[in-house]
């Protein structure tokens, strides 16, 4: 667990490093991950992750009368 978010890692990665890549997601996409997939393979890094379900408002569509 890392900042309250399930993580899975294949490879070698600090916690800390690790902290701010979830960090930088977070704020780029504006929502809470749930869980995450790492991959580590030299000096590139692969995350896969699952975001918390954003609520989903209905919309009516109005059709133009000609």
């Amino acid at each position: 667990m890392i900042n309250g978010i399930e993580v899975r890692v294949v490879g070698e990665i600090s916690d800390e490093e690790l902290s701010v890549y979830l960090t930088q997601i977070q704020a780029e996409k504006n929502h809470k991950i749930i869980n995450a997939a790492v991959v580590v393979n030299g000096e590139y890094i692969e995350v896969k992750s699952t975001f918390e379900l954003v609520p989903f408002e209905r919309i009516r569509r109005i059709e133009a009368i000609p």
